[in-house]
């Protein structure tokens, strides 16, 4: 809560469907211990990084000024 509002209800957000964007997020981070190893193809920082981004597209993220 953000002052007795959400971020959703204050623009910061952009999603139709909070509760499934929630579910998909904990889903990235169980499958990623399934297939995740350190000497794989993809290093822990670009793994974040990737899905920093891609968690933020999920749930609707809007840019802030600033």
């Amino acid at each position: 809560m953000l002052g007795g509002t959400t971020r959703r209800t204050t623009g910061v957000f952009d999603n139709p469907n909070p509760r499934m964007a929630a579910i998909a997020l904990l889903s990235l981070g169980i499958d990623l211990a399934r297939w995740y190893r350190d000497d794989g193809r993809w290093s822990s920082e670009e793994i974040g990084d990737y899905y920093v981004d891609l968690g933020l597209r999920i749930v609707g993220a809007r840019k802030q000024d600033g």
